[in-house]
């Protein structure tokens, strides 16, 4: 799936150039057979600045969840 303000070929969900956050929310109707996936993100445009924002509001939400 490619997040971006710019429509994009394929499996694409439009995002807002200012975004900082992206949320990821797995559902399941039976629990003792569904297991979650494993999420990867990858970065596939350069964005130094924005990159900068995320690296950090990700830094800060994996200290909270620590706590």
């Amino acid at each position: 799936m490619i997040l971006s303000p710019t429509r994009s070929d394929g499996n694409w969900l439009e995002s807002p150039a200012d975004a900082d956050l992206v949320l990821v929310r797995q559902i399941f109707s039976d629990w003792r057979k569904e297991r979650p996936d494993d999420i990867h993100i990858d970065r596939i445009v350069r964005c130094p600045v924005a990159c900068q924002s995320i690296g950090r509001s990700l830094r800060w939400q994996s200290c909270q969840a620590a706590t």
